[in-house]
């Protein structure tokens, strides 16, 4: 009969008034259970060195549940600051993060010794719960046995309730703790579990990525587990007798009360056995009658020699022992385990480790020998020559190299790769001054060398005119630069020395003038000119889009005004685009208010767009008609473009309703039977910005760096663009017909007009309209060309 069995009588005995008598007789008996049967339990280190948790996947609801456990707590000796001061004796919740719905806890609690302060202050009793530490107020008392109950149940879907008795059969030693709460355990975690000495596995470690992070330090063993909520009294006499009571036999899950690291297996003998399993390696086994075994110890070095002036690095073990002492040629306490450094040797050296435990002490040696040192091997030397060290540009020059104690050779610089270590190369043609590095290596280290060969090169000018293009009385900026010069000259429409770059302005110019400039260096000369022209005062310019779509050139404002209501006039010079056959060059763009980027931006369709140009019929490339392009539609005239003339243009927009827009194009002013209209009914148009909202002149919008379709200069305009007026509302066609004659000599046009520019110039594209806020267009890629007349 074992003490538990013995105890487990008594309490019967207690029930049937026979207690004195029985007590005397197992004392007069002799009785010694631990002598007999030897109890057991699950021993844990508390170092934290490795993973050893006993868990329970998926076991039964977190409420309402009852747990019974002896545990023998050990104090940890905690390093100041260090995060091993936690304690883990039982934990219901995930086997993961713990801080895993949302970056919060949820649905877990759990009863240990619980430091404080954290992380390694004394530990006191605790319930863990709802981001909490409910602790006793006073230190656990250290290396005792203490029989624990943790009952958990819930009250109503707000209202769970925790109760952890730490010293039975001592009722008034309980900490109680209730959550009100209807988030509190209202989902599972992601991986449900019972675990048992050390806390959940993240990633292979534990919480925080400490290997052992709250490992218990001590015993666990009678381990009984209850899947619903048992009364005191009936905890009490299942502690005596597990399965002695009704509520005992119908919720026990897990009974185990003598667990081996070995078998932890489920020992209730009814229903479906509930095996645990363990996450890295096993708890150490206890029991009550062990003989302490004999420590044991290792101690190698690693290099055994090393040279004077070198170091080996002593690696060492033990088993079944609590502490180990160095000696001879180390000293000072060690941990059981662990390798470290001699640090510099200049003598042979033997070193040794005593390692001390319960069942007698140990000792290991390793001798680390140590030999002279060799005389260092002899430093490299190189050396680089360059013959002839200056060459005209596309010239070459010899290079010629040798080394001593190397046994190789890598270029860097004007050449590369691997050298022998002396030879000679030629650099090959050059067009610029270039070094040319050699680094040589052996035994001894490294050398490096380098040589230069100078290139004097022809040189190079050039010359710029901005703008080129004035009107009488006006002046332009020279801009110049040059390379392998040393002095430069100006004639022509300018003269005298000049630095080798710089600008100047040409001064005021009455008729065409040519600006020349030529610079002189070591490798000869170079001459460059630029041309200014003139027209008389009072020219009228534009802007020359050449139609072959070759490049970006696209005028544009971003975030304008609203796309409803507003009002367009300008003068266009279309001229007809001769196109391949079904080639898709043969689109134009005069004006469009939408998107700068893709056209299908909503959802693949297109939306809140509009403009007006001609529109090959048919597309891609039929003869030119007048339209309006709305509404994922192209509304045209009928009839071709007349081409190689003027036009007056207005294009208005206004919305009617939410439902409702209107658009007009008058594509022959002042003749105002010359137009196109179309209404848009749909409430789903015009609702929504597109996400780059501007206005684009001569060219479709940037998608990627080019326009739609993949095509550099898609749907550019060929001709000229002059004339424009932008106007942020709706205009009667009166006040059209005044703007266009008088720009802003209406009431409606003075508050309204948003940009101006009837003489816009690729150089000047500035708003002109003098009044109110400035709306300066850019250009997308390089400008248009100018027109002047």
């Amino acid at each position: 009969m074992t003490r538990q069995a013995c105890g487990t009588a008594w309490q019967r005995r207690v029930l049937l008034g026979a207690l004195v008598f029985f007590f005397a007789l197992c004392s007069l008996a002799g009785f010694d259970a631990r002598a007999q049967t030897p109890n057991f339990g699950l021993d844990f280190p508390g170092d934290g060195a490795a993973r050893r948790m006993l868990v329970w996947h998926n076991p039964f609801p977190i409420y309402d549940a009852t747990y019974v456990f002896r545990v023998f707590p050990r104090k940890k000796t905690v390093p100041t600051n260090s995060q091993t001061g936690y304690y883990t004796t039982f934990f219901w919740g995930n086997d993961g993060a713990f801080s895993w719905q949302g970056g919060q806890p949820n649905t877990y609690y759990g009863a240990h010794p619980y430091p404080i302060p954290a992380p390694n202050g004394p530990g006191q009793w605790e319930i863990a719960a709802r981001s909490n530490d409910f602790v006793t107020g006073s230190e656990v008392v250290w290396d005792r046995w203490y029989t624990q109950a943790f009952r958990a149940w819930r009250e109503s879907p707000t209202i769970t309730h925790h109760e952890f008795y730490w010293d039975l059969p001592d009722t008034t030693k309980v900490i109680r703790q209730t959550i009100v709460d209807s988030g509190w355990a209202s989902v599972n975690p992601p991986t449900p579990a019972i675990v048992m000495g050390q806390a959940p596995n993240l990633n292979g470690a534990s919480w925080r990525g400490y290997p052992g992070w709250d490992e218990l330090n001590g015993v666990i063993r009678g381990i009984q587990l209850y899947s619903g909520l048992l009364s005191l009294a009936d905890i009490q006499a299942e502690i005596a007798n597990p399965m002695s009571t009704t509520a005992g036999q119908n919720l026990i899950w897990y009974l185990n009360l003598n667990p081996r690291p070995s078998d932890v297996t489920d020992k209730k003998g009814v229903g479906t056995p509930h095996d645990p399993s363990w996450d890295g390696t096993t708890a150490r086994e206890w029991t009550d009658n062990a003989v302490p075994p004999v420590p044991t110890v290792s101690l190698t070095a690693n290099p055994t020699s090393v040279t004077s002036g070198g170091a080996s690095t002593l690696t060492w073990s033990s088993t079944n022992a609590t502490s180990c002492t160095a000696s001879g040629g180390w000293s000072g306490a060690k941990a059981t385990s662990g390798s470290q450094s001699t640090g510099a040797l200049s003598a042979n050296s033997n070193f040794t480790l005593t390692c001390t435990g319960a069942g007698g002490s140990a000792s290991a040696s390793a001798t680390v020998t140590v030999t002279a040192a060799p005389p260092p091997p002899p430093v490299p030397t190189a050396s680089l020559t360059a013959n002839p060290a200056s060459v005209t540009s596309g010239g070459a020059s010899t290079l010629t190299w040798s080394s001593t104690n190397a046994t190789s050779c890598t270029a860097s610089g004007g050449w590369s790769g691997t050298k022998a270590t002396s030879g000679s190369q030629s650099t090959g043609a050059l067009s610029a001054t270039t070094d040319f590095f050699l680094t040589c290596t052996g035994a001894g280290g490294s050398a490096s060398v380098s040589a230069r060969v100078t290139v004097t090169g022809v040189p190079t000018v050039s010359l710029t005119a901005n703008p080129t293009s004035v009107v009488s009385g006006s002046a332009s900026t020279l801009t110049w630069s040059s390379t392998n010069a040393t002095s430069c000259t100006a004639s022509g429409g300018w003269s005298g020395t000049k630095a080798t770059s710089g600008s100047q302005s040409t001064g005021a110019l009455s008729a065409t003038t040519d600006f020349f400039l030529a610079c002189t260096g070591a490798g000869g000369s170079a001459s460059a000119s630029a041309t200014v022209t003139v027209a008389a005062a009072g020219a009228n310019f534009g802007l020359n889009f050449p139609g072959d779509g070759s490049v970006r050139r696209m005028l544009f404002w971003h975030n304008p005004f609203p796309i409803y209501d507003a009002t367009y006039i300008f003068k266009v010079f279309p001229r007809k685009k001769t196109v391949p056959t079904n080639s898709p060059t043969g689109y134009y763009t005069t004006f469009f208010w939408g998107n700068d980027g893709t056209f299908i931006w909503q959802g693949g369709n297109a939306n809140t767009y509009y403009g007006a140009h001609p529109y090959p019929i048919p597309a891609p490339n039929g003869a030119g008609q007048w339209e309006i392009s709305v509404y994922s539609n192209d509304f045209v005239t009928g009839s071709e473009v007349v081409w190689d003339r003027w036009y007056t243009q207005a294009f208005r927009a206004w919305r009617e309703s939410p439902s409702i827009t209107h658009h007009e194009f008058y594509w022959d002013l002042p003749d105002t039977t010359k137009v196109i209209t179309h209404t848009v009914v749909d409430p789903a148009w015009a609702s929504v910005n597109p996400p780059t909202p501007a206005i684009v002149m001569g060219q479709a919008p940037n998608l990627n760096g080019q326009s739609w379709g993949g095509y550099p200069g898609w749907e550019e305009f060929n001709g000229v663009i002059r004339g424009i007026q932008f106007y942020s509302g709706l205009l009667s066609l009166a006040d059209i017909q005044a703007e266009i004659a008088n720009p802003m000599s209406t009431t409606a046009g003075q508050n309204l007009i948003w940009y101006l520019n009837l003489n816009p110039r690729p150089s000047d594209v500035t708003d002109k309209k003098g009044v109110g806020t400035p709306h300066n267009p850019s250009w997308d890629g390089t400008t248009a060309l100018e027109w002047t007349e």
